[in-house]
């Protein structure tokens, strides 16, 4: 299999730039008078905004090819195997280009970068899969190196603390601060757009079992997965998923099914300089449903389930407010479905 893919893009959008005016308000002998510098006080925030906040068009245009290759074979009646490679190209978003404002959903002020380059990830994969006798499996591993890998940087707190500490030493500070195009982000988490080369590395494996009982069918799998990702320096990415083992038991009769699902995820401890870790946690998941078909048409499909049974506190790591809002406790519930 052979796929290549040429891509012309245009983004436009705007840079927001505050200029302060030195003069404003100002007699020719350098002074205000006493009415202008009563409205000063009175309006300062909205005139700061109305008069100095200067919107500035930018253009990112770019002319990008990705290209994608996979050989199969079939090595018995049982076993294939196939290998994968790739050159992929990815532009940077509008948001990670002009972005520069609050998200109050991750609780972070997000500023954007124009001078982005285009992402180009290199990728080479090897798969084994098998299935014969009931059983079946699959295998692969996978290469990534990217380059210009663009991600969501956290300032971290000394960084913070410095950049205070230099501004409250600062006579006058406050106008300064607008004046170098610094921008208070109101307590909330100063995140930018960065990026630097980096390298995914990982595996995925699943094997399963399908057992013929007297009334039905019972299916066991046990999966896992797992990837490092690291940047060319030897640091860890940010927001990278713990390995993680899934065990699943399922089985059918005619129009009903029931499935058990166990997910165990181990503890995060790679991280990003001024990320913090994550504990291990496992989910036990379980629904049961059951169908009929009133006609060719018509179908009513009764099903009941529970999720986090165990009502476990659980984080994800890859959520930027994973410290703050765990996934959701135990969630019992019965859904009743009509096709027609």
């Amino acid at each position: 299999d052979l796929g290549m893919r040429y891509d012309r893009i245009e983004r436009d959008g705007f840079i927001s730039e505050i200029h302060h005016d030195e003069e404003h308000g100002e007699h020719e002998d350098g002074h205000e008078d006493e009415h202008e510098e009563e409205e000063h006080d009175e309006d300062h925030h909205d005139e700061h905004h109305e008069d100095d906040m200067v919107f500035e068009p930018q253009s990112f245009k770019e002319d990008v090819f990705s290209v994608a290759a996979a050989l199969s074979r079939d090595l018995n009646d049982y076993t294939s195997v196939s290998l994968g490679l790739s050159s992929v190209s990815k532009v940077p978003s509008a948001i990670e280009l002009y972005m520069n404002g609050e998200h109050l959903a991750t609780n972070r002020y997000e500023v954007g970068d124009i001078t982005l380059d285009t992402e180009r990830a290199d990728s080479v994969d090897l798969t084994f899969s098998f299935e014969g006798n009931g059983w079946y499996g699959r295998a692969s591993v996978y290469h990534n190196r990217i380059d210009n890998y663009i991600y969501l940087r956290d300032e971290l707190d000394e960084e913070h603390d410095a950049h205070m500490d230099d501004h409250d030493g600062e006579e006058g500070h406050d106008d300064e601060h607008h004046e170098e195009g610094h921008i208070d982000h109101g307590g909330l988490t100063l995140a930018e757009y960065k990026q630097r080369d980096a390298e995914f590395t990982g595996y995925e494996v699943e094997i399963g079992k399908v057992i013929e009982l007297p009334r039905g069918a019972l299916q066991l799998s046990l999966a896992r997965d797992e990837v490092e990702a690291e940047f060319t320096n030897g640091e860890d990415v940010p927001r990278i998923v713990p390995a993680r083992n899934i065990l699943t038991a399922r089985y059918t009769l005619n129009d009903f099914s029931a499935k058990v699902l166990v997910k165990d995820v181990e503890k995060q401890t790679s991280v990003a300089p001024g990320e913090s870790s994550t504990d291990s946690f496992t989910l036990v998941s379980a629904d049961a449903s059951w169908s009929y078909g009133f006609s060719d048409s018509t179908r009513l499909t009764l099903t009941a389930f529970a999720r986090n049974l165990t009502d476990e506190v659980a984080r994800n790591h890859a959520s930027f407010v994973k410290n703050a809002v765990p996934l959701p406790g135990r969630n019992v519930g019965v859904r009743v479905q009509l096709d027609f």
